[in-house]
């Protein structure tokens, strides 16, 4: 299990240490590009456990959002956001279960051709988009538990 995942539920996201082995998630596959995206750091980390505001994330990370929360995932996985960036103890720590945290999830979400997608100014209102158009971007692959 990975160390932080992204609690999608309620109002807020943010992210969180509060779950158990056993845990149900999502994870996000994604093309990293060359635009900076939204990212924890040492200096982010504590204020993103309380809230990380939507319309800051870019337009692949509310899709993957979106689709958790459409089928009931209360936790996802994004890299960029689970793992904090600017710490070479945690990226050390957290790359090496990164395997697992691929393995592990009951959903992964494959985020194709989007390499340098610009953010884009949303807000919740506006990620009421239809199901369908969300997942002509994504590919999902459940996997089958037992």
């Amino acid at each position: 299990m990975p160390s932080r995942l992204l609690d999608t539920q309620g109002q807020a996201i943010r992210l969180s240490t509060e779950f158990h082995h056993e845990t149900q998630y999502a994870t996000l596959s994604h093309c990293w590009g060359r635009t900076l995206v939204i990212q924890t750091t040492t200096r982010l980390l504590d204020q993103y456990k309380q809230n990380i505001p939507f319309e800051n994330l870019s337009k692949t990370f509310q899709d993957a959002l979106i689709v958790c929360r459409r089928l009931g995932i209360r936790f996802l996985w994004i890299d960029f956001l689970c793992i904090v960036q600017d710490d070479p103890l945690d990226w050390e720590h957290e790359a090496a279960k990164m395997a697992d945290v691929y393995a592990g999830p009951y959903l992964n979400i494959s985020a194709l051709a989007v390499p340098d997608e610009p953010k884009v100014v949303s807000t919740p209102a506006m990620a009421a988009l239809s199901f369908a158009s969300l997942l002509h971007r994504l590919v999902l692959t459940l996997r089958a538990f037992p």
